[in-house]
This record gives structure tokens, sequence and C-alpha cells, in this order.
């Protein structure tokens, strides 16, 4: 247990360093979750914000196509950080797809 909490400590500071490289950030969020170290939905906004921050829309869409299919159920928060992770690529179609998805 004590080498899953510092390999949290790990992840999270690599994500939060402003330093990293998206490759890096869009590594670690990706073994975060695939480590099940993504378990609340802070951790699920943090992890979709941290991706939105550095241009990597599609990893963030992929974090909340996750929470759709198996939980924690998004919310708005959730599509407000995906959406803005897309303005921040420029992907307006992303943005556009989340909001009609948001109205059903």
């Amino acid at each position: 247990m004590a080498t899953r909490a510092i390999r949290r400590r790990g992840y999270l500071r690599t994500a939060q360093d402003p330093h990293s490289q998206p490759d890096a950030v869009a590594h670690t969020v990706a073994a975060m979750h695939a480590e099940g170290m993504l378990e609340t939905p802070q951790d699920y906004t943090f992890a979709i914000k941290t991706l939105g921050r550095k241009g990597l829309c599609q990893q963030a869409l992929t974090i909340l196509e996750s929470m759709v299919h198996m939980g924690p159920p998004p919310n708005v928060i959730h599509f407000n950080a995906a959406i803005s992770a897309c303005e921040a690529s420029g992907y307006w179609e992303g943005a556009l797809m989340l909001l009609q998805y948001m109205t059903f």
C-alpha cells in the first residue's frame, strides 16, 4: 500500500509540474487511470483539467468517456473541464459534441 501511495505522489508531482511535457503528462494520467488511482470525481476532474492545460483534448475526452461507461458518473464540472480542454486544443467540434451530449 505504501508503494502505491509513493507512486501516486510521483504521478501527481509529474502531472502538476508546469514544466512537464505533454507526452509525460498524458503517460502519467494514463498510468494513474490504468492503476485505478482515479477513484473519486475530484480525481477525474484533476485528470481532465491537467490534460486540458497541456492541450491534450483527445486524452481528456477518453477519460470523460470512461466515466460515462464505468463511473463515477460525470457531472457538469467534468463536462466543463472537457470543453475547456477542447477549447485549449482548438477542437471546437469536440466542444460542440459535448454540449449536444449534455442536452440529452
